[in-house]
């Protein structure tokens, strides 16, 4: 009796060692995978990403009813125009829904007119017969951008962005092509900057972006955009406002830092 006694102590006195083992291990092992994940966090915490955006150029008109003749003529005369934006961002990693970014990106804006024919008051023979212009704009753009993801949680996924960025002009180049009679080409290109540019500018912008994970340190995002100036390039003082705006597709590839 009293050995079955002592047999039965020694078993129980074992399973509670063992148990206490098995505890102490797996408190140790989740311990360690939540520092992992906590060390992981921190160390991921922000992305740089390279864009580049390929832009549908144009601007919006707005002019006092005294000035609408004037306003009718640029817009009969004047087209949209091919650019381009492309530069460097910063930005945080997605977390409660939201992700934050920063950018320092170099764009490429304007418009153009349409070939025209130019009619002399008095014939000239040295004349082009036609003429078009390019109005190639630079700037440095500096957007602040917030994205807001549907499915957080999924790797792969569509977010809402919206961003306002202070624009600062840096040049403005014209191309002018002119064709003679003799069929001769000429193509003159200025560059200037002109007085009556503002040197900053705002604009505000949307889109809609889907964000694809290509590994554990980078993703990918392609982003439809539009973005429309809220202060005017030219003097304040002109009778007639110049509103840039650009409608493109935004390509950026992103590695956590």
């Amino acid at each position: 009796m009293k050995i079955g006694l002592r047999l039965q102590y020694l078993v129980t006195k074992k399973s509670i060692i063992l148990n206490t083992i098995c505890c102490y291990l797996l408190i140790n092992a989740t311990s360690s995978i939540n520092g992992q994940n906590y060390y992981q966090l921190e160390e991921n915490k922000y992305a740089i990403g390279v864009s580049l955006s390929p832009d549908f150029n144009y601007r919006s008109l707005y002019a006092k009813s005294q000035y609408k003749s004037m306003k009718n003529f640029i817009n009969s005369v004047e087209i949209p125009k091919m650019g381009y934006t492309a530069g460097l961002k910063l930005s945080t990693n997605k977390r409660d829904n939201f992700s934050f970014e920063i950018g320092l990106l170099y764009s490429n804006k304007g418009f153009q007119t349409q070939n025209q024919k130019l009619i002399p008051i008095a014939p000239d023979p040295s004349s082009p017969d036609y003429i078009q212009s390019k109005f190639r704009m630079y700037y440095l753009d500096v957007p602040l951008i917030v994205n807001r993801y549907f499915k957080p949680n999924d790797k792969n996924g569509f977010y809402a962005t919206l961003n306002l960025s202070p624009n600062f002009f840096l040049v403005e180049q014209q191309i002018s092509t002119m064709q003679f009679k003799d069929n001769r080409i000429v193509v003159e290109k200025t560059t200037r900057k002109s007085d009556q540019t503002i040197n900053l500018s705002l604009d505000v912008g949307l889109g809609i972006g889907y964000e694809h994970e290509l590994s554990e340190k980078s993703y990918f995002k392609i982003q439809p955009t539009f973005r429309h100036s809220i202060t005017s390039f030219k003097d304040f003082n002109s009778p007639i406002k110049w509103l840039l705006y650009s409608a493109g597709v935004d390509f950026s590839f992103y590695h956590k830092i």
